[in-house]
């Protein structure tokens, strides 16, 4: 990684031309050259032209004097909290490196107009717009992720709008509240707070047995993938962990942190058919449900099953259809075949036990085709290590789940529910406020009573975000 460090002679410039006369301007002219500038080390981070406007509006609105120090050109208190959060950054999993610290740190020794090497003024502006540099980046990473995925989880109408963080910041150092910012950036969630008490746990027993360093590692990973969700609000919302194989439903992002309901689930099989991760709002549920095949499985299943067995559709209690839902029976003939084949016409199975869904079916729509589902075959549920499906998540008590889901929905009775996956025919239930359902990976998690609990890396994303992480802000 090629850090600030190496490329700080280029950005002040030491053997640059005469100063200005008065030490003032040369500040501020030093500021808006730093902010403005065309090219700089730091401007190519690939992260941040996300940050650049709220630096131009940061100083523009105070006509470019300094945001840090006050007006001995030291640090002022705001510049002492900016400097010692970015000194703790390791409190959220992330490294101080990656925001410049030692040269921070270096340089803030020389604001002392005592100093034998002291900064000149114009270089006290670069220094100035330096740790406003790194302390928005950091805001940033707290709110939204220091190596967020490529795709943002949930669409827009669960993102909410981008922070403001020019007039945060702005506040906050007005009002004497910068490490205050932070803390409201970062999640507001208790599986975050817990977290980060557990990484400081770890971290000390770490530094005493060189074998728990991976789960240092996992809990940094954690913390940062929760960085990636969005705010859920003070609402009921489900979480489904993909390698701890478990569903959580919550009643609200605050209290305790004690799951309402919690139950294993079986996820997508690691070696060909993961489950995304993904968030995004349920809006209904279907008992009884058909299941339509998805044109994978009826490729790569279903039509070599049909050619050594005319029967399967039948013994199976499937149908072919076509356009507008047209039922064409469960007999392969070479017409349906060719159909099939050339997708113009598609399979899906009855309703009933059977099914593959089980007897519902809990959709929030998504470009992956997710859903939570029951299933007819309960026994592996028994196995530790549960990815078996083809990518959806089956749950071991939808019934449970549903009751859950409903209890705030009038006529919505367990009984009722009972009822309608014993029926005969299916049964769509609206939800009357869409619930957020996130489907997520990680590998550390801290139960309330502060017990913490880690699960195989089963898909390889940990070693992945760890490569990411490790890389730092690159420059090309």
């Amino acid at each position: 990684m090629r850090s600030l460090a190496r490329m700080l002679p280029l950005l002040l410039g030491l053997a640059a031309a005469p100063l200005p006369v008065r030490a003032q301007d040369s500040t501020a002219t030093a500021i808006r050259t730093v902010v403005t500038a065309a090219r700089h080390p730091w401007s190519r981070y690939p992260e941040f032209p996300r940050f650049i406007d709220d630096l131009l509006r940061l100083y523009t609105a105070r006509a470019d004097q300094p945001l840090w120090l006050d007006g001995a050109g030291r640090l002022d208190r705001a510049g002492q909290a900016a400097l010692a959060e970015l000194r703790n950054v390791r409190d959220d999993g992330l490294d101080p490196v990656d925001y410049d610290v030692p040269t921070l740190d270096s340089l803030a020794r020389r604001l002392d107009p005592q100093a034998a090497n002291a900064l000149t003024p114009a270089d006290r502006g670069r220094f100035d717009a330096l740790l406003s540099v790194a302390y928005v980046r950091y805001l940033g990473h707290l709110h939204a992720g220091r190596r967020p995925p490529a795709v943002p989880l949930g669409g827009p109408e669960l993102q909410g709008p981008r922070p403001d963080y020019a007039a945060a910041l702005a506040a906050a150092v007005a009002g004497d509240s910068v490490a205050r910012l932070a803390r409201a950036m970062a999640p507001q969630l208790v599986q975050y707070r817990n977290l980060r008490l557990a990484l400081a746990r770890w971290r000390a027993l770490a530094a005493d047995s060189a074998p728990l360093a991976p789960r240092v590692r996992q809990l940094e990973l954690a913390l940062e993938r929760l960085r990636w969700l969005p705010p859920i609000g003070r609402q009921r919302f489900i979480v489904v962990n993909i390698p701890a194989f478990e569903l959580f439903a919550f009643d609200s992002t605050g209290g305790a942190g004690l799951p309402a309901l919690q139950m294993p689930v079986i996820v997508g099989r690691a070696l060909n058919t993961r489950t995304p991760m993904l968030l995004q709002a349920m809006r209904y549920i279907d008992f009884r449900p058909y299941w339509n095949v998805p044109r994978s499985i009826l490729v790569k299943e279903i039509l070599p099953a049909l050619r050594k067995n005319a029967n399967y559709l039948r013994r199976n209690d499937m149908e072919v259809v076509g356009a507008r839902d047209r039922v064409l029976g469960d007999t392969p003939t070479p017409a349906v075949l060719q159909g099939l084949e050339r997708g113009e016409l598609r399979v899906r199975q009855r309703p009933g036990p059977a099914n593959s869904l089980g007897l519902a079916k809990f959709v929030f729509p998504n470009a992956a085709d997710v859903y939570l589902h029951g299933t007819p075959n309960p026994g592996l549920f028994a196995r530790t290590r549960r990815d078996f499906s083809h990518g959806c998540v089956r749950v071991f008590d939808p019934a449970g789940l549903a009751e859950w889901v409903l209890r705030d929905q009038p006529g919505w009775s367990r009984a009722r529910i009972d009822s309608a996956m014993a029926g005969k025919t299916t049964t769509r239930v609206l939800l009357s406020k869409p619930m957020p359902v996130v489907v997520f990976y990680t590998t550390a998690v801290v139960w309330p009573d502060g017990r913490t609990v880690f699960y195989p890396d089963i898909y390889g994303h940990d070693a992945t975000l760890d490569r990411a992480m490790r890389a730092g802000p690159t420059v090309p």
